[in-house]
């Protein structure tokens, strides 16, 4: 009775207990029981006490009394979290899990051969557990509780009710918002099925990424690696080449899965990704060399053809004699206009033509020089035939063009890394044999040629260092006969040089076209700094802003061209006009004169009258070419326009519209 005694608990009822009190107050206004026990456990106390009768008292006899019961390896409640830790888990991760569970994380620092946690529920025996009751689905009224402890002493929820508490006959709640539900019965089988023990290596939203995005792959992670490993990238594309090198393990990563020594088949797919890339040596870099390898005969192509392109503009520029003509027609408009004798004017002018205009407000440079052009040779007008590359060696950056290939050469580096590793692995090349059999050789030849087309991206550009080779398989006869030996020896040493792998072979073909298109770069950069030397124009300008101004330039003229023909044909229309006007008035004239008599007609045409003759265009100078266009457009202007009352010019120096160069 006294050892009784002595086990028995004594102190306050645990409801009443100063230490339980404010975290039975969590319980009671809303927060999650796991968050309440992780902040006892935080604060130093047993959550237990949260399962514990609160009108009994708690902790002391739990203090004083001997655990019982089986050592704590041993005990199947603790059992899964030991593995956990066995696992590598990280022992936090483990503590919160055991906390969220409703046991002690002080466990996990207990002896293991001791028993725990028989004393620490409350004291005594261990009780039975109780019989499960059946489950209810509640509907619950989403709300944020607040802490009563922070509420002042008028607030409406401390005050006391002046109707005492408050019955409001809830009896109908439980029908409405609580559901029962039957327990399931589960028949007990004679091996009880070793629980999954769920481990988290990686981030949850990484693993979650790399899941959905690597299952879009159909090979197994040991396929992806022997593929990476030989940088196949026919198996994949770009997008799934980019997706699986970001999803490789990362440096945080790597000692975590390195640390796992549990069972494979418990981690999730991401991490099963993961630790088959860990075999995989400079991953990273294997996979950028597939990207490199997979786009290079797209990139070179894309950077071959805007080198072209600027090569045919600057060769359109040069050629034309067009441009250098309407050139020259810009500069003695201009001179005239400035009263100076320049020889040559930056192309910038070439903007302030479409915006420098006469005294009428209506006519610009630009059109007064489509008409001088219309009017000494119209040939002239159709100088956008002789530059067709200008406009698209506009949108063309040779800055960035030079950069794209700049990195096109660094990246078959990256790939030449790989290259004698490969090549220590690939199988040797069955080559043509003259004690071979004719079947034997020409099989042998097929292979050879199936090897040498596998990278054909050179063939049109390099027939002349691969011609010799062509030759001697193309023309090896089976026979060691005749003139046929030298050549099938021929294609056994360009055989016998071919890379083994098909790495190889790629970087071998990607270097020779690297160093073609390096000399096509370099002689479009001399024709550019050509085109620029011919023109006056400084060294250092930009071809995008060189091309950008031709190309506004011929757009501008031929849009003007086009508004200076909309309005002759108009003044063509109305001179038509006002001729068979004039027509019909003389016709009734001669009427009238007819019936006066002869006398008449004489004086009405004197005899020996002739029309004044028109010089013709090849003896009239550039200044009387000018002159006469000037007549014509104001001749048309003023048949266009509509007719008003003359304004006086104010008396004074005469003023001149100026052409800035």
């Amino acid at each position: 009775a006294a050892a009784a005694a002595a086990a028995a608990p004594s102190g306050p009822a645990l409801k009443d207990d100063p230490k339980y009190a404010k975290y039975l107050k969590m319980m009671k206004s809303g927060v999650p029981k796991p968050a309440v026990a992780h902040k006892m456990q935080a604060d130093g106390l047993d959550p237990a006490a949260l399962d514990a009768d609160p009108d009994k008292p708690f902790g002391v006899a739990a203090a004083a009394a001997a655990p019982t019961g089986p050592p704590l390896k041993d005990d199947p409640k603790y059992a899964k979290y030991l593995r956990m830790l066995k696992s590598g888990v990280p022992k936090p991760a483990v503590a919160h899990k055991m906390s969220a569970d409703g046991l002690d994380p002080a466990a996990l620092d207990a002896d293991p051969e001791k028993p725990f946690g028989a004393a620490a529920a409350g004291g005594g025996a261990p009780k039975k557990a109780a019989p499960k009751k059946p489950k209810k689905r509640r509907k619950r009224l989403h709300w944020q509780a607040v802490d009563h402890t922070k509420l002042e002493g008028d607030s409406i929820w401390t005050a006391p009710h002046e109707d005492g508490a408050m019955d409001l006959k809830l009896h109908d709640l439980e029908d409405l918002f609580v559901q029962k539900q039957e327990t399931k019965k589960v028949e007990k089988k004679a091996a009880a099925k070793k629980e999954k023990v769920k481990v988290d290596l990686i981030d949850g939203r990484r693993a979650t990424n790399a899941g959905i995005a690597i299952a879009r792959i159909k090979l197994s992670y040991q396929g992806m690696r022997e593929k990476i490993m030989n940088l196949e990238d026919s198996v994949f594309t770009t997008v799934q080449m980019r997706t699986l090198q970001t999803f490789l393990p990362t440096n945080d990563e790597i000692p975590k899965l390195k640390g796992y020594k549990g069972d494979i088949n418990d981690l999730n797919e991401a991490e099963k990704f993961m630790m088959e890339m860990l075999k995989l040596d400079k991953g990273s870099k294997r996979l950028e060399a597939m990207i490199y390898k997979s786009q290079f005969v797209e990139r070179i192509q894309q950077i071959r053809e805007d080198i072209q392109t600027i090569a045919k503009a600057c060769d359109d520029l040069k050629m034309s004699g067009k441009f250098r003509t309407i050139l020259r027609y810009i500069l003695q408009i201009g001179n005239q206009m400035n009263e100076h004798e320049h020889k040559a004017f930056s192309l910038d002018a070439l903007k302030k033509l479409s915006s420098s205009k006469a005294f009428d407000n209506r006519t610009t440079v630009l059109d007064y020089l489509v008409m001088v052009v219309k009017r000494n040779d119209e040939t002239l007008l159709d100088i956008a035939e002789e530059l067709t590359g200008v406009q698209a060696a506009s949108r063309v950056m040779m800055d960035t063009l030079r950069a794209d290939f700049g990195q096109m050469k660094k990246g078959i580096e990256v790939v030449d890394v790989f290259v004698e590793e490969l090549e220590a692995n690939a199988p040797d090349i069955p080559l043509p044999s003259p004690s071979a059999s004719p079947s034997t050789n020409r099989k042998r030849q097929g292979k050879l040629k199936e090897l040498r087309n596998q990278h054909t991206f050179m063939r049109k550009d390099s027939e002349g260092s691969l011609q010799h080779f062509d030759k001697g398989i193309d023309n090896a006869d089976a026979s060691p006969s005749n003139s046929s030996v030298s050549s099938l020896q021929i294609a056994i040493q360009e055989a016998q040089a071919m890379p083994k792998s098909e790495v190889g072979r790629f970087v071998l073909e990607a270097k020779r076209m690297l160093d073609l298109v390096d000399g096509e770069m370099t002689t479009m950069v001399s024709k550019f700094s050509g085109v620029l030397s011919y023109l006056g124009e400084k060294p250092e300008r930009k071809s995008h802003d060189f091309f950008s101004l031709l190309h506004s330039f011929i757009r501008d003229f031929n849009f003007s061209r086009q508004r200076i023909e909309r309005q002759l044909r108009s003044v063509a229309r109305q001179k038509r006009i006002e001729k068979a006007k004039a027509d019909r008035e003389r016709m009734l004239a001669s009427k009238e004169d007819s019936k006066e008599g002869p006398a008449g007609a004489a004086e009405a045409k004197p005899a020996g009258a002739k029309p004044p003759r028109a010089k013709p265009p090849a003896e009239m100078t550039i200044d009387e070419h000018a002159q006469a266009a000037a007549m014509d457009y104001a001749a048309m202007a003023r048949a266009t326009r509509p007719k008003r009352t003359p304004r006086k010019s104010p008396a004074g120096p005469e003023r001149r519209q100026s052409m800035f160069f």
